[in-house]
């Protein structure tokens, strides 16, 4: 069984959100840069002159912004994969608030090489709007939370990763049971983003947050008998 190799191709530099902790805020900004289909086919070629199969990662910036480079990678990838006899697979990380006939088409089309979806999103309302907010400053949870029914529909066992700050850390827990119990997305994890503002009782805090989600989740395997909650 051949391995992957894994590529990470940034579809464009541009994204519809300004978060607070993004790391682009203390860099060179979001630009409108985009990938082009030449810059995409240079990248496959070269993908696919290895010797093993290969895993394309759709990024950004916001990936879905650019929908007609996801649309080639998946349909060039394939006809690579088809000439050189490879495995081909692709996933995605995106912030889910761009959600619209033309790009669940796309998706759709190439769902038979999509492994991975992860929607970047870091809990409800409260928590999302607090820091998660568009170029105008206004919160993005209705946005996103519109588009969950479609992204689910896609992709059933769709991940989420959120991120803790110095303001979210304290609501870690009720955030998992968010994404868990009314939206019914299990495959969950949160990493915590850059934050001068860290002091030891954020750790704390954290610590006592983990410990109710650990204790959720043994409870809810005890009661489901299910080893993969």
């Amino acid at each position: 069984m051949k391995k992957f190799d894994t590529f990470c191709l940034l579809l464009t530099e541009n994204c519809n959100f300004a978060c607070h902790y993004c790391y682009e805020r203390e860099g060179k900004g979001h630009n409108s840069k985009v990938m082009t289909k030449d810059v995409a086919n240079t990248a496959l070629n070269l993908a696919f002159k290895g010797e093993n199969d290969v895993y394309i990662s759709l990024f950004g910036g916001e990936p879905t912004l650019n929908p007609n480079i996801i649309d080639f990678v998946c349909t060039r990838g394939k006809e690579l994969a088809k000439e050189t006899g490879k495995g081909f697979k692709v996933g995605m990380i995106s912030n889910g608030s761009l959600m619209n006939e033309k790009l669940y088409n796309i998706l759709s089309n190439h769902i038979d090489i999509f492994v991975d979806m992860q929607l970047s999103i870091d809990g409800m309302k409260e928590t999302q709007d607090l820091t998660r907010v568009d170029k105008d400053g206004k919160g993005t949870f209705d946005k996103v939370s519109a588009s969950i029914p479609h992204w689910k529909a896609l992709f059933p066992g769709i991940s989420v990763h959120g991120v803790l700050n110095h303001d979210s850390m304290g609501d870690l827990f009720k955030n998992y049971k968010f994404f868990v119990e009314e939206w019914g997305i299990e495959r969950l994890w949160f990493l915590p983003a850059k934050d001068d503002r860290y002091t030891q009782a954020d750790v704390d805090i954290y610590d006592v947050e983990m410990g109710k989600l650990t204790e959720y989740v043994i409870n809810k395997t005890k009661k489901t008998r299910n080893i993969d909650t």
